[in-house]
């Protein structure tokens, strides 16, 4: 899902007109639907019912505070730039997300404990 996201927001430094915009923005809004059950689904996974809520928590809140710690950067490279550059930077820490999520490391595990 990152990926796609990903993807969608770099569609934004190629020339490709409104239309390429449109639909890069619908398969955005495809991509993410699953994004929340998923992570929710993730911590029924990983983590037992008495330590579900804390990690249930930071993936409600997440978004919000994303956009709280990343609305400086992005409305410096808007200024500074141009919203071509802006997503690009989006795209880019996505797919850094991605890899940093697809990383296994000690401790994981895809059974519930």
């Amino acid at each position: 899902m990152a990926l796609i996201w990903a993807a969608c927001q770099l569609v934004a430094l190629a020339p490709l007109g409104i239309g390429g915009l449109m639909v890069s923005r619908i398969v955005l809004g495809a991509s993410e639907g699953p994004a929340f059950p998923a992570g929710i689904h993730a911590v029924f996974k990983w983590f037992p019912n008495e330590r579900r809520a804390l990690p249930s928590a930071i993936i409600s809140q997440g978004s919000s505070l994303g956009v709280v710690l990343a609305l400086p950067v992005l409305n410096w490279l808007l200024m500074t730039y141009s919203w071509h550059v802006a997503f690009g930077a989006i795209g880019i820490a996505a797919i850094l997300w991605a890899i940093l999520l697809a990383t296994p490391w000690e401790g994981r595990s895809n059974r519930r404990s």
